[in-house]
């Protein structure tokens, strides 16, 4: 699948696909929000929580600079 693929599948599926095909990375908490990160094929998939609204959101992106701030977190001795 391509980034843009992605992108246009309404929420529900891009997490369905994200958690059953994409490949866990790390978890992270920012104020009320916990991002779970998974690489995806060529691109990477934030699943945003809140904590507060018990609401998701996805975002995806293939920048790899975006990844700089969860490498400290990142095992990758699997």
């Amino acid at each position: 699948m391509k980034i843009h693929d992605f992108k246009d599948l309404p929420l529900v599926q891009k997490i369905h696909q994200t958690q059953h095909t994409g490949v866990f990375l790390t978890v992270t908490r920012v104020s009320d929000y916990v991002i779970k990160l998974y690489a995806l094929g060529k691109f990477y998939v934030e699943i945003w929580y809140d904590v507060e609204k018990n609401e998701m959101d996805v975002m995806a992106f293939d920048n790899t600079e975006w990844l700089a701030a969860y490498i400290p977190d990142i095992d990758f001795s699997a």
